[in-house]
Protein backbone atom coordinates (compact mmCIF):
# COMPACT_ATOMS: atom_id res chain seq x y z
CA UNK A 1 0.00 0.00 0.00
CA UNK A 2 1.24 3.12 -1.20
CA UNK A 3 0.33 7.16 0.86
CA UNK A 4 2.04 9.08 -1.60
CA UNK A 5 1.95 13.11 -0.31
CA UNK A 6 3.38 15.94 -2.48
CA UNK A 7 3.10 12.95 -5.11
CA UNK A 8 4.11 15.16 -8.49
CA UNK A 9 5.81 12.43 -10.58
CA UNK A 10 5.31 8.90 -9.23
CA UNK A 11 8.99 7.66 -9.50
CA UNK A 12 8.62 5.72 -6.37
CA UNK A 13 5.71 3.98 -7.65
CA UNK A 14 7.52 2.80 -11.18
CA UNK A 15 10.04 1.36 -8.74
CA UNK A 16 8.15 -0.49 -6.61
CA UNK A 17 6.33 -1.97 -9.52
CA UNK A 18 9.96 -2.48 -11.31
CA UNK A 19 11.21 -4.35 -8.09
CA UNK A 20 7.62 -6.40 -8.55
CA UNK A 21 6.12 -4.62 -5.38
CA UNK A 22 2.49 -4.92 -6.19
CA UNK A 23 0.57 -1.80 -5.29
CA UNK A 24 -2.79 -3.11 -3.75
CA UNK A 25 -4.01 0.59 -2.51
CA UNK A 26 -2.76 4.23 -3.92
CA UNK A 27 -3.58 7.05 -2.28
CA UNK A 28 -1.84 10.07 -3.61
CA UNK A 29 -1.76 13.98 -2.06
CA UNK A 30 -1.48 16.24 -4.42
CA UNK A 31 -2.70 19.72 -5.82
CA UNK A 32 -1.14 19.90 -9.33
CA UNK A 33 -3.22 19.37 -12.09
CA UNK A 34 -0.74 18.17 -14.54
CA UNK A 35 0.78 15.89 -11.91
CA UNK A 36 -2.66 14.38 -11.24
CA UNK A 37 -3.24 14.01 -14.79
CA UNK A 38 -0.45 11.79 -15.00
CA UNK A 39 -0.82 10.07 -11.78
CA UNK A 40 -4.58 8.82 -13.69
CA UNK A 41 -3.00 8.07 -16.52
CA UNK A 42 -0.18 5.55 -15.29
CA UNK A 43 -1.96 3.97 -11.97
CA UNK A 44 -5.79 5.01 -12.53
CA UNK A 45 -6.31 3.01 -9.53
CA UNK A 46 -4.86 5.75 -7.18
CA UNK A 47 -7.65 7.72 -4.99
CA UNK A 48 -6.90 11.19 -5.35
CA UNK A 49 -7.35 13.20 -2.02
CA UNK A 50 -5.76 16.80 -3.05
CA UNK A 51 -4.05 18.86 -0.40
CA UNK A 52 -1.92 16.79 2.23
CA UNK A 53 -4.04 18.81 4.93
CA UNK A 54 -7.28 17.33 4.32
CA UNK A 55 -6.71 14.35 5.62
CA UNK A 56 -4.82 14.08 9.31
CA UNK A 57 -2.87 10.78 10.49
CA UNK A 58 -6.08 9.82 11.99
CA UNK A 59 -8.45 10.33 8.94
CA UNK A 60 -6.06 8.05 7.26
CA UNK A 61 -5.54 5.46 9.66
CA UNK A 62 -10.14 5.52 9.44
CA UNK A 63 -10.05 5.72 5.75
CA UNK A 64 -7.36 2.33 5.42
CA UNK A 65 -9.61 0.55 7.81
CA UNK A 66 -12.99 1.15 6.02
CA UNK A 67 -11.06 0.29 2.85
CA UNK A 68 -10.64 -3.46 4.60
CA UNK A 69 -6.57 -2.68 4.43
CA UNK A 70 -5.37 -6.24 5.45
CA UNK A 71 -3.07 -5.76 8.89
CA UNK A 72 -0.28 -7.91 7.19
CA UNK A 73 0.07 -5.09 4.41
CA UNK A 74 3.25 -2.77 4.22
CA UNK A 75 2.64 0.79 4.24
CA UNK A 76 4.62 2.88 2.12
CA UNK A 77 4.99 6.84 2.65
CA UNK A 78 6.82 8.83 0.08
CA UNK A 79 6.87 12.46 -0.36
CA UNK A 80 9.40 15.66 -1.08
CA UNK A 81 7.58 18.59 0.40
CA UNK A 82 8.15 21.80 -1.36
CA UNK A 83 11.86 22.73 -0.77
CA UNK A 84 12.14 25.77 -2.74
CA UNK A 85 12.14 27.86 0.81
CA UNK A 86 15.13 25.94 1.87
CA UNK A 87 17.15 25.51 -1.08
CA UNK A 88 20.74 26.61 -1.18
CA UNK A 89 20.34 28.75 -4.86
CA UNK A 90 18.31 31.14 -3.35
CA UNK A 91 21.42 31.70 -0.61
CA UNK A 92 21.65 33.81 2.53
CA UNK A 93 17.62 34.88 1.60
CA UNK A 94 15.90 31.48 1.83
CA UNK A 95 13.27 32.11 4.41
CA UNK A 96 13.60 28.38 5.14
CA UNK A 97 10.31 27.57 7.61
CA UNK A 98 9.03 30.58 7.48
CA UNK A 99 8.08 30.61 4.18
CA UNK A 100 5.45 30.16 2.05
CA UNK A 101 6.11 26.64 1.49
CA UNK A 102 9.23 25.84 3.95
CA UNK A 103 6.76 25.02 6.85
CA UNK A 104 5.38 22.26 4.81
CA UNK A 105 8.61 19.99 5.67
CA UNK A 106 8.11 19.99 9.23
CA UNK A 107 4.14 18.96 9.28
CA UNK A 108 4.56 16.78 6.93
CA UNK A 109 7.63 14.91 8.85
CA UNK A 110 4.77 15.44 12.59
CA UNK A 111 2.15 13.97 10.04
CA UNK A 112 4.16 10.97 9.25
CA UNK A 113 5.31 10.13 13.00
CA UNK A 114 1.62 10.79 14.39
CA UNK A 115 0.87 8.17 11.56
CA UNK A 116 3.50 5.65 12.26
CA UNK A 117 1.90 6.09 15.85
CA UNK A 118 -1.56 5.13 15.60
CA UNK A 119 -1.10 3.08 12.57
CA UNK A 120 -2.43 -1.33 12.49
CA UNK A 121 0.59 -1.70 10.21
CA UNK A 122 3.76 -2.15 9.31
CA UNK A 123 5.08 1.21 7.76
CA UNK A 124 8.10 2.74 6.28
CA UNK A 125 8.90 6.02 4.32
CA UNK A 126 10.96 8.02 2.26
CA UNK A 127 11.49 11.70 2.51
CA UNK A 128 13.04 13.59 -0.13
CA UNK A 129 14.17 17.35 0.32
CA UNK A 130 16.95 19.69 -1.35
CA UNK A 131 20.61 19.70 0.75
CA UNK A 132 19.46 23.20 2.69
CA UNK A 133 21.09 26.53 2.68
CA UNK A 134 23.88 26.45 5.71
CA UNK A 135 21.31 28.99 7.06
CA UNK A 136 19.01 26.43 7.70
CA UNK A 137 20.88 23.18 7.95
CA UNK A 138 20.17 22.75 11.40
CA UNK A 139 16.43 23.93 11.39
CA UNK A 140 15.86 21.53 8.88
CA UNK A 141 17.93 18.49 10.64
CA UNK A 142 15.46 19.72 13.77
CA UNK A 143 12.21 19.70 11.55
CA UNK A 144 12.82 16.15 10.73
CA UNK A 145 14.01 14.66 14.03
CA UNK A 146 11.31 13.45 15.23
CA UNK A 147 11.32 10.79 12.54
CA UNK A 148 14.23 9.21 14.35
CA UNK A 149 16.59 8.07 11.42
CA UNK A 150 19.58 9.71 10.06
CA UNK A 151 19.61 11.83 7.09
CA UNK A 152 21.28 11.12 4.11
CA UNK A 153 22.86 12.93 1.22
CA UNK A 154 22.56 10.81 -2.51
CA UNK A 155 23.25 12.64 -5.79
CA UNK A 156 21.86 11.60 -9.10
CA UNK A 157 25.24 11.51 -10.54
CA UNK A 158 25.71 8.20 -8.40
CA UNK A 159 23.74 6.39 -10.86
CA UNK A 160 25.32 7.88 -13.35
CA UNK A 161 22.84 11.18 -14.32
CA UNK A 162 23.03 14.77 -13.73
CA UNK A 163 24.15 16.32 -10.81
CA UNK A 164 21.21 16.76 -8.19
CA UNK A 165 21.69 16.18 -4.99
CA UNK A 166 19.09 15.62 -2.07
CA UNK A 167 18.63 15.39 1.29
CA UNK A 168 16.86 11.97 1.90
CA UNK A 169 15.30 10.31 4.84
CA UNK A 170 14.13 6.81 5.48
CA UNK A 171 13.54 3.96 8.05
CA UNK A 172 14.32 1.71 4.91
CA UNK A 173 17.65 -0.09 5.05
CA UNK A 174 19.99 1.41 2.15
CA UNK A 175 22.50 -1.02 2.90
CA UNK A 176 20.26 -3.00 0.82
CA UNK A 177 19.90 -1.64 -2.47
CA UNK A 178 23.31 -3.62 -4.19
CA UNK A 179 25.38 -1.90 -6.60
CA UNK A 180 25.14 1.84 -5.37
CA UNK A 181 28.00 4.13 -4.15
CA UNK A 182 26.26 6.60 -2.15
CA UNK A 183 27.07 10.39 -1.61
Amino acid sequence: MVLSHFNGSPVWQWVLLALKVTIDFYFSWEIDDEANNLIAAHFPFAVQRGHFENDSPEDVVLLLQQASVPLDAIVMMDGGPPCTDHSRTRGKGAPGADGQQGWKLRAYADWIVEFRRLSLWDSYFLLEHVVPHESHAASVRQDLAGLGVDLVVIDAIDVGHIRRPRLWCTNLDLALVPGIRWS
